[in-house]
């Protein structure tokens, strides 16, 4: 239960059998209520208190994915994500559908583009902008605005993702503008500039 203990009091089956437990002890567990199915294959210890961020955890446990999109904005405190959603991006093809959760799904997952807000996996900030782009293009700009002037955001992470990302993904078509001419000398963009690329 030291595992479950890091992660907001969850598990997996996996990580239960992998810590050297039964089928059969899980299921007992489940049976006597010392365990509470969350999703199919995630549990969350009796008593533990429901938080968002448990959601958030408990969804990533049943897809294998990470939070990203508005949920990953949210975690990161970008300007304006003040609505706490969960999303979670996945491998093409996988994942099971989860009620209250929205599933995102990318042909080209890459590990460099994923890191942790404590226990919980999410995309880096760079690629969380990168996805944002498609499902709230209005925050964008000021999303991208704070985490620059905040020093949270280093250009030369949203350039490396930005040349991974495959040609017709919507957000590269939005912000490689942005890494064009026209940038200052000490980093930030031009009114003339910015007015261009979100005219």
């Amino acid at each position: 239960m030291r595992l479950a203990a890091r992660q907001y009091s969850l598990l997996s089956r996996q990580q239960w059998l992998d810590g050297g437990l039964s089928a059969r002890q899980l299921d007992r567990a489940v049976a006597n209520t010392a365990l509470l199915v969350i999703h199919p294959g995630v549990y969350a210890v009796r008593g533990s208190k429901a938080c968002y961020e448990r959601d958030v955890m408990a969804a990533c446990l049943a897809t294998g994915g990470v939070a990203s999109h508005r949920c990953a904005a949210y975690l990161w405190r970008f300007r304006k994500f003040e609505r706490p959603l969960v999303e979670v991006l996945v491998s093409k093809g996988h994942a099971p559908t989860i009620s209250g959760v929205t599933i995102r799904r990318t042909r080209r997952p890459d590990i460099a583009e994923s890191t942790q807000i404590g226990p919980i996996p999410v995309t880096s900030r760079a690629r969380t902008l990168l996805d944002l782009v498609s499902v709230a293009p209005g925050l964008v700009e000021g999303a991208l605005d704070g985490a620059l002037h905040r020093r949270r955001l280093s250009l030369q992470a949203m350039e490396r993702v930005l040349e991974r990302a495959g040609e017709h993904h919507p957000g590269r078509r939005v912000l490689a503008p942005w890494w064009r001419p026209g940038w200052r000398g000490d980093g930030r963009r031009s009114r003339s500039w910015r007015t261009t690329c979100w005219r």
